[in-house]
């Protein structure tokens, strides 16, 4: 089995870019800000830019999203990312069930990955990708990175992921501790959604009834424990299987 996690949201805590390139695209423009629990809310629901620009006039709001889009991925904005608390343990749970890799959006994969190895959790990744930045192509991508394991789960956190693990055909799991709605990722093409990675270990662990009744899981993950052999009162092999669990590959 192959987990595929976007670093912004389900791994890190991009709150805190986002702030930071909003306060400071604002500033730029001469506009008072908004509180960072409006300004944050506002994201994840998805609501109109003149929300959290105060007497905005259009062309000023046409400024704030460009220079906003230009931050979000700025060394400075990524300074304040801290991988999520407890996310290493939930980790070496999920790799119980399959190698992970770490995928990402964000142009900036740089600051991602020095955010992950401060926390300590780059070892837990057998790849760490950036996804081109051309949307159109970031569905054959995910493809490769399945290395054609048709045992496959891609647990996204921001709009775009979930729309090209779609177009891959991939089993796509909305996470939405990050910059959306479990509505948004759902209206996006997510099968199932959680509220973190760790819901997701909790939910493999216990069987994946939920992935399972979505269609998420392939019938190989159905299967028993790996056979394993005991001998019998005469001293003879027989063949039985564990109770539970998956296959780990």
């Amino acid at each position: 089995m192959k987990l595929i996690i976007e670093c912004d949201g389900a791994l890190l805590d991009v709150q805190p870019i986002y702030w930071s390139a909003y306060s400071k695209a604002v500033g730029e423009i001469g506009l008072a800000r908004t509180d960072e629990e409006t300004f944050w809310s506002a994201v994840r629901a998805e609501a109109p830019t003149g929300k959290v620009l105060r007497g905005a006039k259009l062309g000023q709001i046409h400024d704030y999203e460009a220079r906003f889009n230009e931050l979000i991925d700025s060394d400075d904005a990524a300074a304040g990312c801290r991988a999520r608390v407890g996310v290493g343990g939930v980790l070496e749970r999920l790799n119980k069930h399959g190698a992970c890799v770490m995928i990402t959006a964000s142009a900036n994969r740089e600051s991602r990955q020095k955010a992950l190895d401060v926390g300590g959790l780059s070892v837990h990744f057998t790849q760490m990708c950036k996804l081109f930045s051309q949307e159109s192509r970031r569905a054959d991508q995910l493809r490769e990175l399945t290395g054609g394991d048709r045992r496959v789960v891609v647990a996204a956190s921001t709009i775009p992921v979930v729309r090209a693990a779609s177009s891959a055909e991939l089993l796509v799991v909305g996470v939405s501790n990050g910059p959306c709605t479990a509505r948004r990722l759902t209206q996006a093409g997510a099968q199932w959604t959680c509220s973190d990675l760790e819901d997701l270990a909790d939910e493999l662990e216990s069987g994946a009834q939920n992935l399972r009744g979505c269609g998420l899981l392939p019938a190989a993950l159905d299967e028993q424990a790996p056979v394993f052999e005991t001998p019998d009162r005469h001293g003879r092999s027989s063949r039985g299987r564990g109770r539970g669990g998956y296959r780990s590959r």
